[in-house]
């Protein structure tokens, strides 16, 4: 007379033990790998001076199981002396000086595992940028440097280095971060240096066979 109570009975009994026992078994339920760490933002600019001149890093790391949590890090940064970030533990950045700085971010879980980004620092307070040589000739083949003044708040600064530079026919030349315009053909094109939300006046370069 019990016989179809039994059944269910049964079931559950057998439904709980394996739930108790997969929860305490790693086998049934292993723990999530780490597997890579991103570090934000990503190509982020700061500045020098008392304005927009920090930058809270970020680490996320991607676990086998999907998940991104909040991942557990040390941090470090090259250039190793912080000549031109200072990075705190807890991954705030503070500009020093122009320049531009790797920023790791290193898991205590697996040691092995890092992440990286770039942290640039441009001049602050930038009045003005002025691009030198004046509408320059040269010959198709050759190279042509240029350099960028920046009039600040603070004196003239030269950032060249870390100007965001545009040619504006780029069939003609193209240009480098670091300002030099590489000719490809003959023709004109016109070259600009800008930086903190100031863009130079354009220098005309005249390429000639």
């Amino acid at each position: 007379m019990f016989t179809g109570r039994k059944l269910p009975i049964t079931l559950v009994f057998g439904v709980l033990l394996g739930l108790a026992f997969g929860a305490s078994c790693n086998g049934f339920f292993p723990d999530a790998v780490l597997q890579s760490i991103a570090v934000g933002p990503a190509s982020q600019t700061i500045q020098t001076g008392d304005t927009n001149n920090i930058q809270q890093m970020s680490a996320v790391g991607t676990y086998s199981d999907g998940t991104r949590p909040d991942n557990k890090v040390t941090w470090s940064v090259v250039p190793a002396n912080e000549s031109v970030v200072t990075l705190s533990k807890s991954g705030l950045a503070t500009a020093v000086a122009q320049g531009t700085a790797t920023i790791t971010a290193t898991s205590t879980e697996i040691p092995t595992i890092s992440g990286s980004t770039t942290l640039t620092v441009t001049t602050g307070c930038i009045q003005r940028i002025d691009v030198t040589p004046v509408d320059p000739g040269v010959r198709v083949g050759n190279d042509q440097p240029f350099t960028a003044m920046a009039t600040t708040c603070n004196g003239s600064v030269d950032i060249t280095d870390v100007a965001t530079w545009n040619s504006t026919n780029v069939a003609v030349a193209t240009i480098d971060s670091s300002g030099v315009a590489h000719t490809l053909t003959t023709g004109s094109t016109d070259i600009t240096a800008a930086s903190g939300g100031v863009t130079s006046p354009a220098q005309t370069l005249s390429v000639t066979p």
